[in-house]
């Protein structure tokens, strides 16, 4: 059975790198930014604003990461905003 730690790292270590950081600030900024200007929209419309924003984001700094990378960042900061 894998750890957590072992899991988890392979996330940590993108996470910790340039176009991880700039990943999460940006995925941060879209979904604060979409949770103020799309109130009662539905969940799926909301992600697909984030997403959009985030990828126009990471395109104006060169930046090309999977999509699945972008949807764990997505996840990641709903989570966060919504813990706040």
């Amino acid at each position: 059975m894998i750890t957590i730690k072992a899991f988890l790292a392979p996330i940590i270590k993108l996470f910790m790198s340039k176009a991880g950081r700039i990943l999460a600030g940006s995925a941060m900024a879209a979904v604060v930014a979409v949770q103020q200007s799309m109130g009662d929209a539905d969940g799926a419309a909301k992600r697909e604003a984030a997403l959009k924003a985030i990828l126009k984001d990471l395109k104006t700094q060169g930046i090309e990461l999977g999509m699945s990378t972008i949807n764990l960042a997505i996840e990641a900061a709903l989570q966060s905003v919504k813990k706040d």
